[in-house]
């Protein structure tokens, strides 16, 4: 509860920039044959995410940030709309940025 929780009781501000902080600046790369995009630039599991976890109040203050503060890449369209089709209008609404993979063959 918030006042157990030092996080909680920190202004909505300071929150907010601990969440930036903590779930932002990741590239989260998805191919065809994964089930779940991959984080990228450090070992699965350190980006923060698990954050969210941590109580109701923490989970709805920041569940669209790491939509709106990461980029999604993708290394070809199909996979990038079967990924879309699974978030609600919601999520996909505050999507930033996405890269797709375009291999030209020769």
């Amino acid at each position: 509860n918030q006042t157990a929780s030092f996080l909680l009781r920190l202004p909505g501000e300071l929150r907010n920039r601990i969440y930036t902080y903590t779930l932002g600046g990741w590239t989260w790369t998805r191919r065809s044959d994964e089930a779940k995009p991959k984080e990228n630039g450090q070992p699965r599991g350190q980006s923060g995410i698990r954050l969210l976890a941590t109580c109701h109040q923490i989970h709805a203050e920041a569940l669209f940030l790491p939509f709106a503060l990461n980029t999604f890449a993708f290394a070809d369209v199909p996979v990038l709309h079967m990924w879309l089709r699974t978030l609600s209008p919601q999520r996909r609404a505050v999507i930033t940025s996405i890269k797709l993979r375009i291999e030209q063959y020769w």
